[in-house]
């Protein structure tokens, strides 16, 4: 009994062990449940459904690797010419050779999709973090993304819901938020002859309990200054901060409101009511007839003529009863 006891705290002293040693690796770079983000980055930030994290990070290397190459240009490396160059001369290889060839241009660009977009763990559940480097502007890149998306009215994500571009990223303390609000905000607002600027700023803070929201709204306001005007409802800028754990990550965007906050279900479903309500406008308007609406005025008429009938009908047939009813004798 004795000796089970000992392989049972053996057990119990290695599982302590190896929990401990998680715990370590956690706070190291890389390591389990580690942060991956961190001050200096810029990216896009995405919010997705429960557990679909890597399918939200491969639909979105997609879209966002396509929209790249439209607007900054695809990258030749090396790695491809040299599989053009192979290519070019089919004649001397086989099928085997060809598809090979064919398999490692499409892993080239696969990597460089992934490389483009890095994914960068936030351990946050329902976010992600996909980094990105120059040439693209995440503000403007998301914009024209978004635009792009809602005017072709299709839709072509199924686990990504929202998207925030991150311009850069800073420690969650205030201090920190302010100089790289001052830095970041600067260019939009306060050049020289800038006319008022109607804007708004939406926080959002995620396991932290540092920064509260509205001594960071003020703070923000502090840098916009005086000049320019606060409207929620139709700002032309939108200072959109994401404070998660201890990461801030902030960005200037246009056109907030009208694409639905960046939110891509809410852009197809508003398209959508369109589309109906387009399609209700367009069917055929019933026309007015003594009051009444009425498809056909030729049915109208036809309806009439049977209520007729029905009223003729119902006046004979009160006579024949009337007719055929025994008569009374009155005494004389």
């Amino acid at each position: 009994m004795a000796k089970m006891g000992n392989n049972g705290g053996n057990r119990k002293n290695k599982s302590r062990q190896i929990k401990k040693s998680l715990f370590a690796q956690s706070g190291q770079k890389g390591g389990f449940n580690s942060m991956q983000v961190e001050p200096g980055m810029q990216g896009i930030m995405a919010f997705c459904s429960m557990n679909k994290e890597k399918q939200a990070v491969a639909e979105l290397r997609n879209i966002l690797g396509e929209f790249a190459e439209q607007l900054y240009g695809r990258e030749h490396t090396s790695d491809e010419s040299t599989i053009n160059d192979s290519i070019a001369d089919e004649e001397s290889q086989d099928v085997a050779d060809m598809l090979d060839q064919e398999l490692k241009q499409l892993k080239s660009e696969r990597e460089g999709k992934e490389e483009q977009f890095r994914w960068r763990k936030t351990n946050i559940d329902c976010m992600v973090f996909l980094q990105t480097h120059h040439p693209i502007d995440p503000s403007d890149f998301v914009y024209r993304v978004l635009t792009d998306l809602q005017n072709k009215k299709i839709k072509r994500t199924r686990y990504t819901i929202r998207v925030h571009p991150v311009q850069e990223t800073c420690r969650a303390y205030m201090d920190d938020i302010k100089q790289l609000a001052q830095r970041l905000l600067s260019p939009y607002f306060h050049k020289e002859g800038l006319s008022p600027v109607r804007w708004a700023c939406e926080p959002r803070i995620r396991w932290n309990d540092k920064i509260k929201k509205d001594e960071l709204i003020i703070e923000i306001a502090n840098v916009v200054g005086q000049n320019h005007v606060v409207n929620l409802k139709q700002p032309e800028l939108t200072v959109v901060i994401d404070i998660f754990k201890n990461i801030c990550a902030m960005a200037v965007v246009r056109d907030y409101p009208g694409l639905k906050k960046y939110n891509l279900e809410k852009i197809f479903e508003a398209e959508q009511e369109t589309i109906k309500a387009q399609q209700g406008d367009d069917a055929p308007k019933s026309q007015e007839h003594d009051g009444k609406s009425v498809d056909d005025p030729v049915q109208e008429i036809d309806n009439s003529d049977k209520a007729g009938k029905r009223k003729v009908d119902a006046v004979d047939a009160k006579r024949e009863t009337e007719s055929s009813a025994p008569i009374k004798k009155t005494k004389v």
